[in-house]
């Protein structure tokens, strides 16, 4: 008897990975939605748009200042803990904006997390496509693709369709610890993601230490 299956495309296997990885990229685009809507909201309150090129411009600098420190974090650390340092590094920064808005009213603080606002999409790109080139080959990467990066979408969606509702009850600073308790449950589901799959990131830390040896 022939069931339904909704993902034709899906290989054995393939169903609980991509599940946890739809999960992990559902909570990660509400953390980023959040605290984008936070940034702008905050920075459109103490300045105006006529600000805006300062902002790309320290932008760029403090991308390239990541780039260069992220250049260093990544020799000394193997993937599944350099996955959990990405992640709170992103909850540290959101930490950190939160308490700094919620008890300072200086205007430096909204420049502030505008400017880290680029830098944490960075950041949380970089660990998912670290993740999900670990979990899945280039072919079934190709394949699962559209499925994979699904998940940021609809989280853009149903946070987009709440944060009106939300605003409602919080303040616009509030939204920050919306975004860091989404951050907290997406990194729970990337520990256990590690821990299920270990075998896949040890495979990847020996390959690490072949390309060094060779």
């Amino acid at each position: 008897m022939k069931t339904f299956n909704l993902f034709p495309s899906l290989q054995q296997g393939e169903h609980l990975p991509l599940i946890l990885l739809f999960i992990h990229a559902f909570l990660n685009g509400l953390a980023l939605l959040f605290f984008e809507t936070t940034a702008n909201t905050l920075f459109l309150m103490a300045y105006n748009t006529s600000e805006l090129p300062y902002v790309y411009m320290i932008t760029a600098i403090v991308s390239v200042a990541f780039g260069f420190l992220y250049g260093k974090i990544e020799e000394k650390f193997i993937v599944k803990n350099l996955l959990q340092i990405l992640i709170s590094l992103v909850l540290l920064i959101i930490a950190s904006f939160y308490l700094l808005l919620k008890f300072t009213d200086s205007h430096l603080s909204a420049m502030g997390i505008m400017v880290f606002k680029d830098m944490v999409t960075m950041v949380m790109g970089i660990e998912f496509g670290i993740l999900t080139s670990t979990m899945f080959d280039i072919r079934q990467g190709k394949r699962l693709f559209g499925l994979l990066v699904s998940g940021e979408i609809l989280a853009g969606m149903v946070g987009g369709i709440c944060v009106g509702s939300l605003l409602e009850v919080f303040t616009t600073v509030d939204l920050l610890l919306i975004s860091g308790s989404a951050l907290i449950l997406s990194l729970l589901v990337l520990i256990h993601i590690l821990k299920r799959f270990s075998q896949k990131f040890y495979q990847s830390h020996e390959g690490e230490i072949g390309e060094e040896s060779e």
